[in-house]
């Protein structure tokens, strides 16, 4: 970077082995103004290209970690609601196979009161 004339300067630094310095002196203060070589330019675009790129891809894995808690949470929900239909479901299964059971109980008997009545002869 190099040192730059600017309209609040009131004073110039010089020193040895080194250039001017124009810069604005008050009694807390010294402000010097620069300004960047097209080389420092460059690298500082290049940099600044790197940032965005940076960002873009951040806010891009943030919101699909925030995307996949949220349907991880909807599938949890949906996976209770499912897990309880399938309890209601079997529940219903077993009261009806007791049902079926009983019915069989009484087929079976009947089965043999005929079987004793021919056998019999009545």
């Amino acid at each position: 970077m190099n040192p730059v004339n600017f309209e609040d300067m009131n004073c110039i630094f010089k020193a040895e082995g080194c250039g001017d310095l124009p810069a604005l002196k008050t009694d807390k203060h010294i402000v010097s103004c620069w300004k960047m070589t097209e080389k420092e330019k460059k690298e500082f675009m290049k940099t600044e290209k790197i940032k965005a790129t940076l960002m873009v891809i951040l806010c891009f894995v943030f919101g699909f970690v925030v995307g996949c808690i949220a349907i991880n949470h909807d599938l949890k929900n949906e996976n209770t609601k499912l897990k309880d239909k399938i309890g209601e479901l079997e529940r219903t299964i077993d009261r009806r196979q007791a049902i079926i059971d009983e019915q069989y109980v009484e087929l079976d008997s009947l089965r043999e009161t005929v079987y004793m009545y021919e056998l019999n002869g009545r």
